[in-house]
């Protein structure tokens, strides 16, 4: 059975990331790497960056938009993957403030806060050799998408990643956008240092199952309503809007699409008569949309009570009478804490802990319903 792995296991030497506009400071590397610095090259460097004039890399996630050469990034846990041999590899990003990036380089991952504008970032410089770089948003939606421009070297060869054979969609809220995954308790307040869309459940799930996954998912949105009456696009606007757009074309056909939403709707107010019918219309959009996907409606792990059950109920009705209709590839999973480890972030969502646990559940339900090979032995599976 073929062994899945999180990460690589080569040694990095000397690696450079931008993150500040001005100045330079040294960050703490993981045990047995060396330092990784922190510098900006934009303002010191007289030379014009040369950047690639083909895609030499693999877009990860859903994109907002992609035009010659560049390509437009808002939705977590988007971003852009390559391969790169050599020792000096540079990328170029129009940042929007606020915008937190995971860039990871072999086996070494750094956490970077984007500088507002066109900057470019020297991501490696080290003894020649074979990187696996990756760059995700791990944040909420900015005000506007980062634009990356693309990668460039003066000494090597730069290459795209082929693409999985596994494509996932993720449609979700808060649990899906990673809110307060890093928190220390339940007790602590959101802010964008404690979310990471790629720790939510289904990045997880799709990385033990070798998959691409894409994420559409705001922090806050519903069904039928959002968070406090919130009159923002619901998901359901948001989810046609994309499509409409047609940036995903470029992800090609969704072998799954997890469909992560309700929470929202019941969390203040009882469930209203129209959740059922609006759920029903969403899954016949997507079932259109990708006609061949197999379509996981989940629920849990946040809320509780009465309006917990009436929610859960309404969904397993739509997905039980969409199964009568004839319709075989809709599932229900539902998701509860786990019971090891910590089980709360930030203002009471999914800690890390949990959303590992929620991944193992999800990777197992996958695996069966597309009747994949994998050994469950070998992921973390959050105890």
């Amino acid at each position: 059975m073929q062994k899945r792995t999180l990460f690589y296991s080569a040694a990095i030497g000397a690696m450079l990331l931008c993150a500040c506009a001005t100045g330079t400071s040294v960050a703490e590397a993981p045990d047995g790497e060396a330092s990784i610095s922190i510098t900006d090259i934009s303002s010191t460097s007289g030379e014009q960056v040369r950047l690639a004039s083909d895609l030499d890399y693999k877009i990860l996630g859903m994109p907002d938009a992609i035009t010659s050469g560049n390509v437009l990034l808002g939705w977590p846990g988007s971003g852009v993957a390559t391969q790169f041999e050599g020792s000096q590899l540079l990328a170029t990003i129009d940042g929007a403030p606020d915008t937190y990036l995971d860039i990871q380089i072999n086996d070494v991952q750094k956490t970077v806060q984007l500088t507002e504008g066109r900057v470019t970032y020297r991501l490696i410089d080290a003894m020649p050799g074979t990187y696996d770089v990756s760059i995700r948003i791990r944040t909420e939606r900015p005000y506007r998408p980062i634009v990356f421009e693309g990668f460039s070297t003066d000494d090597g060869v730069i290459s795209a990643p082929g693409r999985s054979e596994l494509q996932f969609l993720v449609l979700g809220d808060d649990v899906a956008t990673g809110y307060g995954v890093e928190g220390e308790n339940q007790f602590c307040k959101y802010d964008r240092e404690t979310q990471n869309a790629n720790l939510s459940f289904a990045v997880l799930s799709a990385t033990d199952l070798k998959a691409d996954a894409a994420v559409i998912a705001r922090s806050g949105r519903g069904l039928t309503k959002n968070w406090n009456n919130d009159t923002a696009p619901t998901m359901v606007e948001l989810y046609k809007n994309t499509m409409a757009e047609g940036a995903h074309s470029a992800l090609g056909e969704m072998d799954a699409v997890i469909v992560q939403v309700g929470s929202m709707d019941v969390a203040q107010e009882d469930i209203q008569p129209d959740f059922k019918i609006a759920y029903d219309n969403l899954l016949t959009d997507i079932r259109m949309d990708h006609p061949n996907a197999e379509i996981v409606a989940s629920w849990g792990p946040m809320g509780h009570g009465d309006r917990y059950e009436a929610g859960k109920s309404a969904v397993l009705d739509v997905v039980a009478n969409r199964k009568a209709a004839g319709d075989n590839r809709v599932s229900f999973i539902e998701f509860t804490n786990t019971e090891f480890g910590q089980r709360y972030g930030c203002n009471w969502h999914p800690s890390a802990d949990t959303q590992r646990f929620m991944a193992s559940r999800l990777t197992d339900h996958l695996a069966e319903r597309l009747e994949i090979d994998v050994d469950l032995d070998e992921l973390l599976l959050g105890g």
